[in-house]
């Protein structure tokens, strides 16, 4: 007789009828006691709206079914241990008991990572966040944050703890009371349950499905990556749909080289002899509604005499490609091919003599990708500190200050005279300001909002503080104005914007960088000085129209077309009609936005997977402004018989002259093309999407490749033998 049921008096044991009732018994209770923890974690916790919110089931039944759900998970658990009793009588109620408690142990996991980055435990989300951000991560851990975790942690193991206790305690009563239900009475009382539980939600199943979505951090089933992605995340392309979503990107290729060797070689044809000073303030996390003359006195009087672009769009949703737009004039879909090159700003102000300066109240450039255009040989000018919120901030811009108030001359030939006189060079000082970061850090003097939440910040602030979370915000926002006030000079030419937004639960997130939306991609732009006239601009504008503007207001005039990929705010029509693209950080999405193919006001954009480095384009949905799809469209991509009617293959063709002009020839001669190409990079990839092709079009690549073997393969490293040969 097996003795792994915790000290039962060996009467007490004889007293079930056999040894597979007593297991099934013991595990059963304990499956139930399993259930009802995961249905106390799930509809109890404050992290996120209520489980009632927008449900379309009764009280009870909302109650019923989230138990249900998490019945459902012990039961592979269950079966495990119910199973090993024939192989291994002494192990198999721990076994079965720990596999259930590793389900409550991944439900509580996956609350705590939807909590902070909103996506589940077992996703390419998670992964990037533990293995590329962690060490930036670790900067932001502080006492709070570990105190939240280890509470949790605590929580999760008292609640296993007392789970096992509970059900040894109530196994032990029904034996005394000799009380062993059988396994067919025990499940016919369970399906019974089962069958109340689920009655209303399969009533309307498509309702309760998109309820589940809209509240997956209280549904026990997603916490295991269960009914496919959350509200906010398209399906991705799969089988067929890789092959014919990557060959329209892959065929852009000459064309993309060819734009890159333009921009590079892009040079000033003219350029004023008097030039301003010129100041780029970049302020971190900073939401539009950060505008007013309460929170920010001094940049709003700089609206008063330059263009205020109140429809102001980053073009992503963090820093590191944020920032190479406002610096390259591109769109963040180029970083990955170009943030090792000197950016656009710098080359072009060097070419117009000025002296460059770079001054940021943070230095981990390198942990996000940026040290390749963020360092000491693109400025003449280099200086960074590691963060110390409003300190690093407040000594950055007095150096910047130092930097634009110096004398620095060099010496200028006349035409005239053919001597020497000394010029003063203008300056050109780019200043990144962090103390609005999470955690919105502010001096005591700045305290203007309140009730504002004191101490350190953890991620997972709840509803509840949220309103006062967003004072702190706005109090660090007025830290930032009053230190870059003295630096606001009339003769400088000024932009000051936010590299990106700042969700605080408006979208159901906190902070940034985890979704596309209106909150974490809007942020302030304001350009003011000389050359620049007072104006409000409702139309869209992104980063990529901060180079333009700058050097057209400089009277600066470039010998062809630099390549640039936005437009100058100052020759901006006030009805300008325009199609912008904003990216997001953890996933290989951009949502393209348009002021005029949305009809439904509640459409915020398109969203689509994109990836010009790997050539992904696969349309998902138009979204709203928090980023939840609307509606998921499964086919945009251009088709050779439609016109470009989509904000996508509008935006494609707009962009790319060339996008669509193979559309003509069959897939399989498109792939031929590819395998063909020069570049390595491009016959991997076409050999990789050859794997969808049908049996008949293989042959047919085969065939068409068998008919060239007798020409000179261009590509020396993959020759038509081995091409066949991988194919077969």
């Amino acid at each position: 007789m097996s003795r792994d049921y915790h000290a039962f008096p060996i009467n007490e044991v004889l007293m079930a009828k056999n040894l597979n009732r007593l297991v099934f018994s013991r595990l059963f209770v304990f499956a139930l006691f399993c259930s009802f923890a995961s249905h106390w974690i799930a509809y109890e916790h404050e992290l996120s709206c209520s489980a009632k919110t927008s449900s379309p089931l009764p009280c009870y039944a909302n109650h019923l079914w989230i138990w249900a759900q998490g019945f459902m998970l012990t039961l592979p658990g269950f079966a495990a241990g119910y199973t090993l009793a024939k192989f291994a009588p002494e192990i198999c109620v721990r076994v079965g008991r720990s596999l259930m408690l590793l389900t409550l142990a991944i439900q509580m996991l996956d609350l705590l990572a939807f909590t902070y980055y909103r996506d589940r435990l077992f996703s390419a989300t998670s992964a990037k966040v533990v293995f590329e951000l962690g060490p930036s991560l670790a900067e932001n851990i502080n006492l709070e944050l570990v105190l939240n975790a280890s509470m949790q942690c605590a929580v999760t193991i008292i609640l296993c703890i007392a789970t096992w206790k509970l059900s040894d305690f109530v196994s032990v009563q029904f034996l005394r009371f000799r009380f062993c239900p059988s396994p067919l009475q025990s499940s016919v009382i369970t399906l019974g349950v089962l069958a109340i539980g689920v009655f209303h939600p399969f009533l309307n199943w498509n309702e309760t499905v998109a309820w589940m979505k809209r509240s997956s951090d209280r549904q026990p089933l997603i916490s295991l990556g269960l009914f496919g992605e959350t509200e906010n995340r398209p399906n991705r392309p799969v089988g067929r749909e890789v092959l014919t979503t990557s060959l329209p990107l892959m065929a852009l290729e000459p064309e993309l080289q060819e734009r890159e060797a333009l921009y590079s070689t892009s040079s000033v044809k003219s350029a004023p002899a008097e030039l301003p000073d010129i100041l780029l303030v970049i302020v971190e996390s900073m939401r539009h509604e950060a505008i007013s003359p309460k929170t920010s006195p001094n940049i709003h009087n700089l609206t008063q005499r330059g263009i205020w672009a109140k429809n102001h769009f980053s073009t992503a949703n963090s820093t590191n490609m944020a920032m190479f737009s406002i610096l390259y004039g591109l769109e963040s879909i180029w970083s990955e091919r170009r943030r090792n090159d000197e950016p656009a700003l710098i080359r072009t102000a060097r070419q117009c003599g000025y002296e460059t300066g770079f001054f940021g109240g943070a230095s981990d450039w390198g942990l996000f990708n940026m040290d390749g255009f963020v360092c000491p040989e693109n400025f003449d000018v280099f200086e960074t500190s590691d963060v110390n919120w409003t300190k690093s901030d407040s000594r950055m811009c007095q150096l910047a200050q130092n930097f634009l108030d110096s004398d620095k001359r060099t010496a200028i030939e006349t035409e005239t005279s053919g001597s020497e006189t000394l010029k003063r060079k203008p300056k050109l000082a780019v200043l990144y300001l962090y103390s609005t970061h999470f955690d919105y850090q502010c001096d005591a003097i700045d305290k203007v909002h309140s009730p504002a939440l004191e101490g350190r910040l953890t991620l997972g602030y709840s509803l509840s503080e949220r309103d006062q979370v967003w004072n702190r915000y706005l109090n660090s926002v007025r830290c930032i104005d009053r230190l870059i006030g003295p630096l606001l000079d009339p003769k400088r030419l000024i932009c000051v914007v936010g590299d990106h937004g700042e969700s605080f639960l408006e979208d159901n997130y906190r902070v940034h960088g985890a979704n596309i939306s209106k909150f974490q991609n809007m942020t302030p732009c304001i350009i003011a000085g000389p050359g620049i006239e007072q104006s409000t601009l409702n139309c869209l504008t992104s980063h990529t129209d901060i180079v333009p503007t700058i050097f057209d207001a400089c009277g600066v005039q470039m010998n062809s077309d630099p390549k640039w990929e936005g437009d100058s705010m100052r020759q901006m029509p006030l009805d300008h009609h325009r199609t912008i693209v904003t990216r997001d950080y953890l996933q290989p999405e951009i949502a393209v936005i348009s002021e005029n193919d949305f009809t439904d006001p509640a459409t915020f954009g398109c969203k689509c997977f994109f990836s010009l480095a790997e050539w992904k384009c696969f349309p998902g949905g138009t979204i709203n402004e928090c980023g939840v799809l609307v509606k998921a469209q499964k086919q945009l991509v251009e088709q050779p018989e439609r016109p470009f009617s989509d904000p996508l293959n509008r935006w494609l063709s707009q962009r790319f002259v060339t996008y669509g002009s193979k559309s003509t020839l069959s897939e399989v001669a498109q792939i031929k093309i590819q395998l063909e190409s020069s570049d390595p990079r491009l016959v991997a990839q076409a050999m990789k999407i050859t794997t969808y092709l049908s049996p008949s079009e293989s042959t047919q690549l085969e065939e068409m490749l068998a008919s060239d073997a007798d020409v000179n393969h261009p590509n020396e490293r993959v020759g038509t033998v081995d091409i066949q040969r991988k194919l077969r």
